[in-house]
């Protein structure tokens, strides 16, 4: 956990960076995708990669019927449904608590009202995912990870497949940063910076 931390950290850092050397770096933003990286993903990985895919695996009879189940498990199952979701709320509610409420709200809300109010963020990112942004994000996952699952399962070999796809996680960890200041840019225009990719 304390690895995939560091490689959130530094994802978005390089991400941030290839964005705009203009704006500021946001702490916050590479929190939320450290603390993702490290908690949500690393159990719900160990979870599905240590017991559930060798369960699955059994029932078939050749390298690629396995490739397959991994693959269905993986792009279907895992990471749409459980994975990617949960790094909405963490984004958001690492945003909502940095900001927090108005002197005016905080006066007259109770500890009650602002957990409802975490709450409620909480859910409307989880419905931004599953109702904007879910195909996109799955479409452009599916797009980088079946081949490059493909490749580390049929032709790199057992000693180079940790860090084959240590490389390849690093590479994605970027452009799922990229990818989701794109969405939220898309879904609120009038609050996010112009992204300007530094050449």
């Amino acid at each position: 956990s304390g690895i995939l931390f560091c490689k959130g950290i530094l994802c978005d850092g390089l991400a941030q960076r290839l964005e705009s050397t203009t704006q500021p770096y946001s702490p916050l933003r590479s929190l939320a995708l450290a603390l993702w990286g490290a908690v949500p993903e690393a159990i719900l990985a160990h979870v599905f990669y240590k017991r559930v895919f060798p369960r699955m695996e059994a029932y078939a009879r050749t390298r690629l019927g396995k490739l397959g189940i991994a693959l269905a498990i993986d792009n279907f199952v895992l990471w749409p449904l459980l994975i990617y979701p949960l790094y909405y709320p963490t984004y958001a509610l690492c945003m909502h608590w940095s900001v927090g409420p108005s002197p005016e709200q905080a006066a007259h809300s109770s500890t009650d009202d602002q957990s409802l109010s975490c709450s409620a963020v909480a859910s409307d990112s989880l419905r931004t995912y599953f109702k904007k942004d879910f195909v996109e994000v799955n479409l452009t996952s599916m797009a980088f990870w079946v081949p490059t699952n493909s490749v580390n399962f049929l032709s790199v070999a057992p000693a180079w497949r940790s860090t084959y796809m240590s490389c390849c996680a690093f590479v994605w960890g970027v452009g799922w940063s990229l990818q989701q200041q794109l969405l939220r840019m898309r879904h609120s225009p009038g609050q996010a910076p112009v992204l300007q990719v530094s050449q």
